[in-house]
Order: C-alpha cells, then sequence, then structure tokens
C-alpha cells in the first residue's frame, strides 16, 4: 500500500501562504507615528503571525490528515512528516519575512 505525504506539506504551504499575507495586511495597517512605537507594533504582529503558521500548520495538519490513521506504521510516517512541513512552513516565512525587510522600505522594512 503506497501513501503520500504531500497533504502534509500543501497544508502547510496554504497556511504559510495565508499567514504571510495576513502579517503583511495588518503591518500595512498599522499608521506610522512619530515617536516610532507603530515599529514595534509591526514587529510583535509578524512573530505573532510567524508563531501561528507553525502552530495552525501541525494542528490542521494533524487534525485533517494525521488524526484518522490507525495503522501505526502510517501514523508515525505522516506524523513525522507533519512536524517536518510545520518547521518548514515557519522557516520559509522567517526566510521571507527578512527577505522583504531587507530589501524594502517602508512599513514592512520594520520587521527586523
Amino acid at each position: 500500500m503506497q501513501t503520500s505525504v504531500f497533504p502534509c506539506y500543501m497544508v502547510a504551504i496554504i497556511v504559510f501562504v495565508a499567514m504571510f499575507l495576513l502579517a503583511v495586511i495588518v503591518s500595512q495597517m498599522i499608521s506610522f507615528k512619530p515617536d516610532r512605537s507603530d515599529v514595534a507594533a509591526r514587529k510583535v504582529w509578524f512573530w505573532v503571525f510567524g508563531a501561528l503558521t507553525l502552530v495552525a500548520s501541525f494542528g490542521i495538519d494533524f487534525l485533517v490528515n494525521v488524526n484518522s490513521i490507525t495503522v501505526p506504521t502510517l501514523y508515525s510516517k505522516f506524523l513525522i512528516h507533519s512536524c517536518i512541513a510545520a518547521f518548514s512552513a515557519f522557516a520559509l516565512y522567517i526566510l521571507l519575512g527578512i527577505v522583504i525587510s531587507k530589501s524594502t522600505r517602508g512599513k514592512l522594512a520594520s520587521w527586523f
């Protein structure tokens, strides 16, 4: 019996894209302030969505894909790939955040 772990990674990619877009939208919604207190708010929201990327990616994947598996070897295989996918999505989130932060000016440049 051949099974694919592709759904684990697909869920992680979808969550990564959704959380990153939400981080961009929220960062753009925070208005500039003369005392630069807006920078701290943007950083906090960036990291909040980063943590949500990790948690939501694993949680959704566990509830949708892994929880319904009854074969122990397949269960552990999917659980391992769910963890790898969640941490990969988090790493991509951070990496893309650094790239955008360092290559742009304006509100998104204050993430790092």
